[in-house]
């Protein structure tokens, strides 16, 4: 049978006593720390240099992230997942960090994207789209480097009731690895072309008021709202390429940009996109919350809109898991159905829109 994976069913509330709390803490912490020691490497991603010194990037702007920070912290995902003895704020020196390039390379690729002030009334160039992207993929790499190297070592001190599911879900994906690594170095030579066009760009909106929330990164829709496979995460064959989708919450003082894009080429969007052009500009809003929610962990929100942590529409919404627990001998057919019933965007409806004006605090 066909189950989609639930974050509660390894961590339910108040599953562990404190001892347990704490040696769980103490596992995920020399997990990550473990991984971080091994996942920097030698040379910077981007200029091959092994002169300059790395340095801590953000994988959404830190102008973004202080602008919506309440005594310097920024709330992460853990406020709605609520994991026993995980954090669930960060300073904005911490959120979101990676280091995989140089001080150099990080200060001058990103600089356009970076500089809000400049972006033009209509859509951004190809310039800014090729930053953007790259940022993301640079961040989903060491994302699953660090996955592969902190995992296994957290589950040779962790003793959880539910440790049996553990393994399988936590499974590193080499192939995310190898396709993000591919990306970084695609979009690393678009940097320096002229290119015009390159990008379908979905959504560019410039909103008078600062969101309490903040997101950038790529996202591979599985399906759309009429029950189409955009992205058929079971299929195996090494020529099907997963499509992504790039969104951000650009939050600012006084106001925030709203920008998705895709590649031109990646088609099975386009339905999509037809949809999500005929919805109302609130309608988008709340739609993006979803996917940002439904999709991803790499979200960061002020603490004045924190009693979402109690919803329990957000919280439905958050701890579904693309990772599927599946009995092997099963139809795969089966399998992505299941999905496109879960990761349906109709649903969307439901959830309280944080990114509307009405959630800013005056």
């Amino acid at each position: 049978m066909t189950e989609i994976f639930r974050l509660e069913e390894l961590f339910p509330e108040n599953a562990l006593p404190k001892e347990q709390n704490i040696n769980f803490h103490k596992a995920l912490s020399m997990g990550e720390s473990f991984a971080k020691k091994n996942v920097k490497p030698n040379n910077c991603l981007i200029c091959n240099s092994s002169k300059n010194p790395f340095c801590n990037s953000h994988s959404v702007p830190a102008r973004c992230l202080r602008a919506i920070a309440i005594n310097g912290d920024v709330k992460i995902f853990n406020g709605l997942v609520k994991i026993p003895a995980v954090d669930d704020d960060k300073g904005v020196n911490e959120a979101g960090t990676f280091r995989l390039i140089c001080r150099d390379c990080d200060e001058k690729i990103f600089k356009e994207y970076e500089t809000f002030e400049k972006y033009p009334d209509k859509n951004p160039p190809d310039k800014v789209l090729h930053q953007i992207a790259l940022k993301n993929y640079l961040k989903f790499y060491y994302k699953k480097a660090v996955e592969a190297k902190a995992f296994p070592k957290m589950l040779e001190n962790l003793q959880l009731p539910n440790s049996a599911l553990l393994e399988p879900v936590l499974k590193p994906g080499d192939r995310d690895k190898k396709d993000s690594f591919k990306a970084i170095y695609d979009t690393k030579k678009l940097l320096n072309s002229n290119t015009n066009g390159y990008y379908r760009i979905v959504e560019y909106r410039k909103l008078d008021y600062t969101c309490p929330f903040a997101f950038q990164g790529s996202i591979s829709l599985i399906t759309g709202f009429d029950g189409e496979i955009i992205n058929d995460v079971f299929n195996t064959d090494k020529k099907y390429d997963l499509q992504d989708m790039h969104v951000c919450v650009f939050p600012e003082k006084d106001y925030t940009y709203i920008i998705v894009f895709y590649k031109k080429h990646f088609q099975r969007y386009s339905q999509f996109a037809k949809h999500y052009s005929n919805l109302s500009q609130e309608e988008r809003l709340q739609l993006l919350l979803y996917i940002i929610l439904k999709y991803s962990e790499d979200y960061f929100y002020s603490a004045s809109i924190q009693t979402i942590e109690n919803d329990p529409v957000v919280h439905d919404a958050i701890t579904t898991t693309t990772m599927m627990i599946c009995d092997y001998e099963e139809e795969e057919g089966a399998k992505i159905k299941k999905c496109i019933q879960e990761y349906n965007l109709n649903n969307y409806k439901k959830l309280p829109n944080v990114l509307s004006k009405c959630y800013v605090k005056s």
